[in-house]
């Protein structure tokens, strides 16, 4: 057997150059979408519910920068052989790990935002004499893990 045995490809020269290209047509769509759904919060008329209305602000910016982290890092995942890479900016001075603890602790935020939301609206629509109403600790615990 001879020394210059290239490595087996495990993904296809077209597949990735399809991801990447998917990446780079709908990053900027989803960041145009996810800027009019910021606003359409921000300039909402009504001014019943501006609490409600800074918890899903917290959430879309969060989910904006969850977006806007995948779509330039542009990560590639092998499930098959355990491998994962980056064609984005990753390859710059970004690891492996790093991005995927990046990664996590967005994802974390945004559920932690959701179920500020959720929480909000289950206070608001609850009597306050309801034994399944929250305790008053519990609401500012979870928007402090924010």
């Amino acid at each position: 057997m001879s020394g210059n045995v290239s490595p087996p490809v495990l993904i296809q020269p077209e597949t990735e150059r399809l991801i990447v290209t998917y990446n780079k047509i709908s990053g900027p769509l989803y960041a145009i979408i996810n800027v009019i759904v910021f606003f359409l919060i921000i300039f909402d008329p009504d001014h019943r519910h501006t609490k409600y209305r800074r918890y899903l602000l917290i959430l879309q910016f969060v989910c904006m920068t969850t977006d806007a982290f995948i779509t330039t890092t542009s990560p590639i995942v092998l499930l098959r052989y355990w491998i994962v890479y980056s064609t984005g900016i990753m390859p710059f001075g970004l690891t492996v790990k790093t991005g995927i603890l990046i990664y996590c602790i967005l994802v974390i935020e945004i559920v932690i935002a959701y179920t500020m939301c959720v929480m909000y609206c289950h206070q608001e629509i609850i009597p306050k004499d309801s034994p399944l109403r929250l305790k008053s600790w519990f609401h500012p615990f979870i928007a402090a893990l924010n």
